[in-house]
């Protein structure tokens, strides 16, 4: 199956993330170092991220991820939308921004492109 990581440091978000993403494997973390060590352990498919983090901040920890993954599957969540952090989204690869408080079917549209776009061999082994 797939598995997403749900990165922010507010815990009621995270159970929101949890609720929108009913089948899919969530995993946590609520700061960037967290983030990256779970990203780095556990391989995650998509991973949605708050881009204010604490002891690693989010625009850290998706570098970091593209740096080791040129394919990864990230969307960032952020309550500051101007136009330098949707370019610098743009510029690191970042799959989606969504804008903060959320709605579930924006988070759903994603998903939905994700399992669109998974490479056929990941499609494959969802179905061993």
């Amino acid at each position: 199956g797939v598995t997403i990581l749900a990165v922010d440091d507010d815990t009621n978000t995270l159970s929101l993330i949890d609720g929108i993403c009913k089948g899919y494997k969530v995993l946590r973390a609520q700061n960037g170092e967290e983030a990256l060590e779970k990203y780095f352990d556990e391989a995650p498919d998509i991973v949605i991220m708050d881009t204010e983090l604490s002891v690693i901040d989010g625009w850290e920890v998706v570098k970091h991820i593209y740096e080791n993954d040129d394919k990864a599957f990230v969307i960032m969540v952020t309550a500051n939308t101007d136009q330098t952090e949707v370019k610098r989204a743009i510029q690191f690869g970042v799959k989606g921004i969504v804008k903060k408080p959320f709605s579930q079917g924006k988070i759903e549209q994603y998903l939905e492109r994700f399992s669109n776009n998974a490479p056929m061999h990941k499609r494959v082994e969802t179905h061993l």
